[in-house]
């Protein structure tokens, strides 16, 4: 880490937290990766392209749509407060817990 980064973090108008996460636990430390946020995503988008192909004249998606449904799912899978708190916990991070490291190959599981 260079002292530029440091310096920008700690400013106190705009203090920052930082999070170092290792390469083979990705799918623990990512908050996103949550079966409950994921999951929820997949399904509520699938939710989003019914309701969107209703209102449509063609029966075909073209990359214009996806912000539109992105925007129509988002609230319902990762916009959900109450299940983005829990990942968070889950995962060891407020509060903060030693669950990355219980979750290393080799490493005892919680």
């Amino acid at each position: 880490m260079m002292l530029p980064y440091l310096k920008y973090i700690y400013d106190p108008s705009h203090k920052w937290y930082s999070y170092f996460g290792v390469p083979y636990a990705t799918h623990i430390w990512q908050v996103a990766d949550a079966s409950s946020l994921n999951g929820a995503y997949k399904i509520e988008l699938v939710k989003a392209k019914h309701q969107y192909l209703e209102h449509r004249n063609q029966p075909k998606f073209e990359p214009t749509d996806i912000v539109p449904l992105v925007n129509m799912e988002f609230g319902n899978s990762f916009g959900n407060q109450k299940n983005e708190v829990r990942a968070i916990a889950d995962r060891g991070r407020n509060p903060l817990d030693y669950n990355i490291l219980a979750n290393i190959p080799g490493g005892k599981s919680r």
